[in-house]
């Protein structure tokens, strides 16, 4: 069993902070754009994981942060996963590059759009 996060940070005009994944090599999930967050570390909580994969990737600090729901992929190639997940509206600090592409802040009318 894997358990992860994904956070949508939004920036209060209505942009929210995506992740273009593009540096990592043999990433499932290159070239997509999905919200920031990733695997658990041992004995974390949710809480814990989303801040803590948030400033990693990002360099922000979460001040204010909302758990959405639990999503749960299964399969019968993988391993199954619970993915926890949140958006944010409040957060600190400057951003900083990601080692596993490039953050944008992104309109929400044209979210749909992105490849997914």
């Amino acid at each position: 069993m894997i358990n992860s996060t994904l956070c949508y940070i939004e920036n209060g005009a209505g942009d929210y902070l995506m992740l273009h994944r593009i540096k990592k090599k043999n990433d499932l999930n290159h070239d997509k754009w999905i919200g920031v967050g990733g695997k658990f570390e041992d004995k974390e909580s949710p809480e814990d994981c989303v801040l803590r994969e948030a400033k990693e990737e990002t360099g922000l600090t979460l001040t204010d942060y909302r758990y959405r729901g639990l999503v749960t992929f299964v399969s019968n190639q993988y391993e199954t996963e619970y993915m926890h997940l949140f958006t944010a509206s409040g957060y600190e600090g400057a951003l900083t590059e990601c080692d596993e592409g490039c953050l944008e802040w992104v309109p929400q009318e044209k979210m749909a759009a992105l490849p997914q």
